[in-house]
């Protein structure tokens, strides 16, 4: 129940994402009033009603026990009956781990549940629409995307739960999906708007040439990724991440990136490790494809950058910027960034990775942390190469060593229990919400359950 709270931590950071959050849309005919492909979303809505706050809400503890079942009943079927929206999602995220639960369906079930539970607080879900809506507008979600998943999450709610889901209980969660969904296609046309106005922008996908492919470990290769056109790139903060969709014959799929670099004009690098079988998931056909056959001069679509993990402006306080594994590719954009633009923030900085030989830039990072003077570098191995270093994990306990104080704006990436742990940590250790930022590789309540 914690977790789910912490989901929107700063539920008011998006002003007018809250405002939108106060309307919705009617109960009437939601479905099909909402969701046709042909028709614009509405620009405003009158209020939910009360009548389906009160029934929506008297359903989390039901969601609590059974919304997992439901979620993952839903994806099922939507693949089967609609398999033109599969190349939106990443299979790996379908395949249970340890205690049976997949990422993809435990994600949907957490936001599920909480917006059951702050309906009648609505701007509690606030950040939690904005991370959604971002990720939603790097993998190219259309309205029309909405109607699917709507359609095919209520009859799970009704197939899960049998006689207990009412008429009115489905009624109930027609009128209020229809209003979340209404919130997030609003909010998406507003920042791929945004994004098309500004220099360099532009909307949906745009062609890209390899210009340049770099191995930068034993399981991450870069690409330096330039526009077909010739013209310049949409700028990005350091943190976002980047939409890429690979077409391969008749198959299709899309994936998110983080950007790897400080910010250029005129291209855009990724750096992807290569995601190997293990247990019952395959090994990931993107990653793999990337590292062996995509070649130089190869053309990708890349949708505009994204994301809500960035450096936070106006902060004087101390930076502590921590990776687990491949985390490390929007941590070393954030760093240099600071660096090239001669920031006098404090900047502490602690690598982890298994062994060095799937380590990237060490030797770039080592030689900012001898240069510049307010830049502090530690690394940590699971193997460490010698007596030299540490072994990993980076745990609490590194950081209250090495840090004259708690009172810092802590950005981190990295595998899932990496990021538990530092985000337990951090908060166990008192580190208030607003200075603890994160990016998850995968649907974030998955984190933080």
């Amino acid at each position: 129940m914690n977790a789910l709270r912490t989901v929107a931590r700063t539920a008011f950071a998006h002003r007018p994402l809250v405002s939108q959050l106060r309307t919705a849309a009617p109960a009437t005919s939601m479905m099909s009033r909402f969701f046709h492909a042909t028709q614009a979303p509405k620009a405003e809505a009158p209020p939910l009603s009360q009548k389906t706050i009160d029934i929506v809400k008297s359903c989390a503890p039901v969601l609590e026990v059974h919304g997992y079942d439901i979620a993952a009943n839903m994806y099922k079927r939507m693949f089967a009956n609609h398999p033109e929206v599969a190349e939106l999602f990443n299979p790996s995220h379908q395949v249970p781990n340890k205690d049976g639960k997949a990422m993809q369906p435990w994600g949907l079930s957490c936001a599920v549940h909480a917006y059951a539970l702050y309906i009648d607080d609505l701007g509690m879900l606030a950040e939690a629409v904005e991370r959604i809506a971002q990720k939603h507008v790097s993998l190219d979600v259309l309205p029309e995307h909405y109607g699917i998943v709507g359609e095919n999450l209520l009859w799970s709610i009704k197939d899960t739960l049998g006689d207990a889901a009412t008429p009115e209980i489905m009624a109930a969660w027609e009128e209020a999906y229809g209003f979340l969904a209404w919130v997030f296609i609003q909010r998406e046309e507003t920042l791929m708007a945004e994004k098309a106005n500004q220099p360099g922008g532009w909307r949906h996908w745009r062609n890209f040439v390899v210009d340049l492919k770099k191995r930068e470990s034993g399981n991450i290769m870069s690409l330096i990724l330039k526009p077909e056109d010739g013209g310049p790139v949409v700028k990005y903060e350091p943190g976002q991440y980047i939409g890429i969709r690979i077409e391969n014959g008749d198959h299709a799929t899309q994936r998110n990136y983080s950007l790897s670099s400080a910010p250029r004009d005129d291209y855009y690098r990724l750096s992807i490790k290569r995601e190997e079988a293990h247990g019952l998931c395959p090994a990931g056909y993107a990653s793999n494809w990337v590292h062996d056959k995509l070649q130089e001069g190869d053309i990708v679509k890349l949708s505009v950058p994204s994301g809500d993990f960035f450096l936070k402006e106006g902060s004087d306080k101390p930076i502590v910027l921590l990776s687990g594994g491949v985390g490390i590719t929007p941590i070393v954009a954030m760093l240099d960034h600071l660096v090239e633009n001669k920031f006098n923030n404090h900047v502490t900085m602690f690598s982890a990775v298994r062994n060095a030989g799937v380590e990237a830039w060490h030797k770039h990072i080592e030689e900012i942390g001898s240069r510049e003077m307010n830049v502090r570098v530690h690394f940590l191995y699971d193997e460490p190469p010698n007596d030299s270093y540490p072994k990993g994990p980076i745990t609490i306990d590194h950081l209250k060593r090495a840090l004259t104080s708690k009172d810092q704006e802590f950005y981190f990436c990295g595998p899932q229990p990496f990021m538990k742990q530092i985000y337990n940590g951090l908060t166990e250790w008192g580190v208030p919400e607003k200075q603890i930022h994160f990016e998850f590789f995968g649907p974030t309540q998955a984190m933080q359950a």
